[in-house]
């Protein structure tokens, strides 16, 4: 029997029922699989609204379940093409924030360098520093 050499695998769209996230589905995973929870950006672009920019590539924030070996069992992470049946007048969780740039290579920086556990106020200070800028 052959061995498969590549990576495989299916997205499943799902909503959270009201005043749950993505991190309570994580966190259940975990719980489930005696595993941890792990914060990561995620990487998604969106369409811009500014002339002559046809795109916005964004992180949000997402969450890897490993289980208690060290593997990866699911991200749950953000999909902005999910749109219908949202409450847009509900206020975002208390320090979940979005990346956005028209730069790819920018966001590829912030993922290797920032932290995504860091808070709002401080998680571009990496960056700046990198880039030898005194206040962002």
């Amino acid at each position: 029997m052959s061995e498969l050499n590549w990576k495989i695998g299916f997205e499943i769209e799902l909503m959270a029922p009201p005043g749950l996230s993505r991190q309570d589905l994580a966190e259940a995973i975990a719980q489930e699989h005696n595993g941890f929870v792990h914060r990561i950006f995620y990487p998604q672009s969106e369409p811009s609204h500014v002339p002559g920019t046809p795109l916005f590539h964004n992180l949000t924030l997402g969450f890897e379940v490993i289980d208690s070996e060290g593997n990866l069992i699911v991200r749950c992470v953000d999909d902005l093409t999910l749109q219908d049946d949202l409450d847009k007048t509900q206020k975002p969780q208390p320090e979940w924030y979005r990346i956005v740039s028209d730069d790819t290579r920018l966001l590829q920086l912030v993922i290797c360098q920032a932290d995504p556990k860091a808070a709002s106020g401080e998680v571009l200070k990496p960056i700046a520093d990198l880039l030898g800028a005194s206040q962002f």
